[in-house]
């Protein structure tokens, strides 16, 4: 069942799915923001986000810092 699912999901990875879908999400944002020079919100749109601010608050909350404090620590350019 998809309880049943969810509830072995969290006790393998220690996680829900809901929160490994945004952290694979994050992680997506991280490697979209050092590789390319897409903006913020184009980078938002392609990961199916609705809104800027949503993006920018999970991933804050993920990474400690801004999409765009994280693109200047880690940009190779």
């Amino acid at each position: 069942s998809r309880r049943s699912l969810y509830d072995r999901f969290a006790q393998v990875l220690g996680r829900s799915v809901h929160e490994e879908i945004k952290r694979v999400r994050v992680d997506q944002l991280a490697r979209l923001l050092v590789t390319t020079n897409l903006p913020i919100s184009k980078i938002a749109t392609i990961l199916g986000y609705s809104d800027i601010k949503n993006i920018a608050r999970y991933f804050k909350h993920h990474k400690g810092m801004t999409p765009s404090q994280y693109r200047s620590a880690h940009s190779t350019k």
